[in-house]
């Protein structure tokens, strides 16, 4: 760390300032980073499925992965039937 001596105490605050914001904004640019390369991905994933249980075979396991889960499901509500609407697991 840093010691700062009473005669450069302004300078050597300046500069634990500067180093630290330094630390935000590095960490703010990798979470920057891992949301544009995260939403590219799944853009990529959705635009090469043309049905819906092939795309949730392929996104959870990704997103499960990207988010460190350990396990994932994915549900769709089904309307085949206007009546009767229920929630259904396409993929875990």
């Amino acid at each position: 760390d840093l010691n700062i001596r009473a005669e450069d105490e302004l300078l050597g605050k300046s500069l634990l300032t500067m180093r630290e914001n330094l630390r935000v904004a590095g960490r703010k640019e990798e979470e920057r980073n891992w949301i544009i390369t995260g939403i590219a991905d799944v853009g990529n994933i959705i635009r090469s499925n043309d049905n819906l249980v092939s795309l949730a075979d392929q996104l959870l396991p990704y997103l499960t992965k990207r988010v460190g889960a350990i396990q994932g499901a994915f549900y769709v509500i089904n309307e085949e039937d206007e009546n009767k609407k229920f929630i259904e697991m396409v993929a875990s």
